[in-house]
């Protein structure tokens, strides 16, 4: 006899079987879900002291509207310079952040203006070029003049018109502010 129209007639005649095994499946999976919520507390616990910080709340590019929440971490993943306090509703993103990434002063900036976007310690040069409507806030460039690099490291905070705002190291500024304006740079685009 097939095995199969013997259950189906078995539960049948006592559908209390059916209910039996669905309510016995029901408790070991809840069990197996406490169990889970059980452990996951465990090691949250074991993290020991925990402060709160700002996270991103989505991925952002340089110069966008920073949307952020606050999360509790341990203490021993919280970068020193990790925001405790969500920024401002005004703040934008000085850098690119991925979401759940933890903010820090650095990638943050409430300013109006390129110089708002720019690093600690870097000064802000105006470049005209011609190609500014096809790079984007952020990108790496070095600074070359006359085929002599004025600046082996800068990063592009803003773009308006055919002027391309470029943060270099505050040393090298006057260099790149003195080529620029007699028309000499050309800005190398870092892969």
């Amino acid at each position: 006899m097939n095995i199969g129209a013997t259950t189906r007639r078995l539960l049948a005649r006592h559908p209390w079987i059916w209910w039996a095994l669905t309510l016995g499946l029901a408790v070991i999976v809840g069990l197996g879900v406490y169990g889970q919520l059980e452990a996951f507390e465990r090691a949250r616990s074991s993290w020991g002291e925990t402060v709160t910080v700002a996270v991103a709340d989505g991925d952002h590019g340089a110069g966008d509207a920073l949307r952020s929440r606050s999360v509790a971490v341990p203490v021993a993943i919280a970068p020193p310079a990790a925001l405790r306090e969500r920024p401002p509703a005004d703040a934008t993103a000085r850098q690119r952040i991925a979401d759940g990434e933890i903010l820090t002063a650095v990638d943050v900036t409430g300013g109006d203006g390129p110089a708002a976007r720019a690093d600690p310690g870097a000064l802000v040069v105006p470049v005209d070029d011609p190609r500014a409507g096809t790079v984007s806030i952020g990108l790496a460039v070095q600074v070359v003049a006359d085929g002599i690099v004025v600046a082996d490291r800068g990063r592009i905070v803003d773009v308006a018109d055919q002027t391309v705002f470029v943060a270099v190291p505050a040393r090298l500024a006057p260099a790149v502010a003195a080529a620029a304006q007699a028309d000499l740079v050309t800005l190398v685009y870092v892969p």
